[in-house]
């Protein structure tokens, strides 16, 4: 086990072009290889951290890519639609009540409508190109995006129990005596 563990601290790293224990004791390992030994240099650590940062800055454009990621335009201002939970098939995806941006932060959206707001995440608006009017901006039970009954799941009533029907059935030949 010692040998394979001085071999993995001797191997460079692919990222850093260097071996664990360079990067911590600033200088080659002795192996039973012969070689040059060089003199440490105070640059060397420098050099790990650009080439670990050109390195994840190359990883983090190919995931970027891979997922179709793309920065959100939304900006204080604009006029958004927000995200609705989804009722039932017929329910659209996004209310059609428009909120107006009053703040971002990072990636957390705050949209008013009248007196209500809402703060979600960036994901959860999609902009339109329509003008916000606030006299039209009237705030109404129906346009929460999170309906009034999922607040107070305590007070709903249970629905009535399926109609049967009534007719009066009888057991097959099969199984009477």
């Amino acid at each position: 086990m010692n040998v394979f563990l001085r071999q993995y601290r001797a191997t460079p790293h692919s990222t850093t072009n260097t071996s664990p224990s360079e990067a911590l004791n600033s200088r080659k390992l002795q192996t039973l290889l012969p070689q040059l030994t060089e003199v440490p240099n105070p640059e060397a650590d420098n050099s790990i951290h650009e080439t670990d940062s050109e390195k994840e800055g190359k990883m983090k454009e190919y995931a970027d890519k891979r997922r179709r990621s793309e920065t959100s335009e939304i900006k204080v201002g604009d006029t958004v639609l927000i995200q609705q939970p989804k009722a039932n098939k017929l329910s659209t995806p996004f209310n059609p009540s428009p909120y107006k941006v009053v703040a971002r932060k990072g990636s957390m959206v705050t949209a008013e409508r009248g007196s209500h707001k809402v703060t979600r995440n960036v994901s959860f608006f999609k902009k339109i190109k329509a003008t916000f009017n606030p006299e039209d901006a009237t705030v109404d039970e129906s346009d929460d995006p999170i309906p009034h009954s999922q607040h107070n799941l305590k007070q709903q009533v249970a629905p009535p129990p399926p109609r049967r029907s009534q007719r009066n059935r009888q057991p097959p030949n099969r199984l009477r005596y």
